[in-house]
């Protein structure tokens, strides 16, 4: 359990504020209507045919909501909030496993 501590102190800590820099100066260097593309239907489908995703409908869904963001929304995609919630699905299914 420490090392889920150590791992949330890292994020949130000074790698986190770096990270945030880059992102908005990448942000800040494309013109809007280039923040506001979304993924075309051609890319979706050829993320289905990589197997990027398992094809289980428990799972498949995440191609869709991924690309259902424009680019603006997937460059700004919290990468810790994106690990914690991993972390923290992790715990619940250890939990139910150990109990």
């Amino acid at each position: 359990m420490h090392w889920i501590n150590g791992i949330i102190m890292l994020l949130k800590g000074r790698k986190s504020a770096l990270l945030e820099d880059s992102t908005e100066k990448i942000i800040n260097s494309l013109s809007y209507d280039k923040l506001k593309n979304k993924i075309p239907e051609e890319r979706k489908e050829q993320l289905k045919l990589l197997n990027v995703v398992s094809n289980d409908e428990n799972a498949i869904w995440l191609i869709d909501y991924w690309c259902g963001k424009d680019i603006r929304g997937l460059i700004q995609m919290p990468f810790s909030r994106h690990w914690i919630m991993h972390i923290e699905a992790s715990l619940r299914i250890k939990n139910k496993i150990y109990s």
